[in-house]
């Protein structure tokens, strides 16, 4: 077992993105270390098991199984990379790695443009009728008014977290339903922000990005940002709305990713079809489960 791991969360839906997206970590992504798989209790995980990859079941279902990244389960590691399934790897994952041993940082993640309150109000289509609520919001959690922080990667180190955080998040979301309805386009992000606001760090260059900051136009200095204008980032995020295994037309945003110089659609059908050749089943005694 390595001293990281990187973290992907999936139900049965997920299931063939986790397995592409495993493929880009060894191939573009140059990892050779361990890999884990949050899947909601129910969902079947032998795909993962037969392979001696970890599967840590929870007991929650849609965004709230991603509260239990930040799980007691992975200070067995030293340090966790987790990323969402529509991305893209274009480079060197022990960047990554190198960048929060070398930092000293409890939690890095990249931060958004806007405050986290429009993200509230963009997925709370009732928002005017819970002002009330958004007044609790503001009192208790100040910084909602402040950039919010991006989950689509967080890397951290699992020893510096609480026991209790997957428990503080789930009560926040139930506090915070109404605003943040699962299923109608809440998302683990806004909990996760007003949590841990105050305790993450801004990745310290381009790492990584959405995948429009790094077409070509999107390579530019900005002070803004923090950025030269130089980075190569070592991968890309396309949100569902742009999933890789998206179908898209060549005159389609998000269809190539330009690096590489491959369509994105084709890079995730091929890293999909290695699976089993770079996953290969282990005998009973290899394989994990919990």
């Amino acid at each position: 077992m390595s001293k990281e791991v990187i973290l992907i969360v999936a139900d049965e839906n997920y299931v063939a993105h986790a397995k592409a997206l495993m493929v880009g970590c060894r191939n573009e992504g140059e990892w050779d270390g361990d890999f884990c798989i949050i899947m909601p209790e129910g969902c079947d995980g032998s795909v993962f098991v037969d392979r001696g990859v970890d599967v840590l079941y929870v007991p929650d279902t849609g965004f709230m199984a991603k509260f239990h990244i930040f799980s007691t389960y992975f200070r067995k590691w030293e340090s966790v990379f987790y990323m969402d399934c529509d991305i893209l790897i274009q480079g060197p994952i022990r960047r990554a790695f190198e960048q929060l041993n070398n930092s000293g940082a409890e939690i890095i993640c990249h931060q958004e443009d806007t405050p986290a309150i429009t993200s509230w109000y963009t997925w709370d289509k009732n928002h005017d009728d819970h002002q009330d609520i958004y007044d609790q919001l503001r009192t208790e959690f100040p910084w909602i008014e402040e950039r919010i922080w991006n989950t689509a990667w967080v890397l951290f180190k699992p020893a510096v977290i609480e026991d209790d955080i997957v428990e503080q998040l789930r009560a926040l979301q139930a506090r915070f339903a109404i605003c943040n309805p699962e299923g109608e386009g809440g998302t683990d992000q806004q909990i996760i922000d007003i949590l841990l606001h105050k305790r993450i760090t801004q990745v310290a260059d381009k790492l990584f990005c959405y995948w429009g900051m790094d077409e070509p136009q999107g390579r530019v200095m900005s002070e803004f940002r923090g950025w030269d204008g130089d980075e190569t980032p070592i991968m890309l995020h396309y949100c569902r709305w742009y999933s890789p295994w998206t179908k898209k037309d060549a005159t389609a945003d998000a269809y190539i990713i330009r690096r590489l110089k491959r369509v994105c659609y084709e890079l995730y059908t091929e890293n999909l079809a290695t699976f089993d050749l770079m996953f290969p089943i282990k005998t009973k005694d290899e394989s994990c489960e919990h």
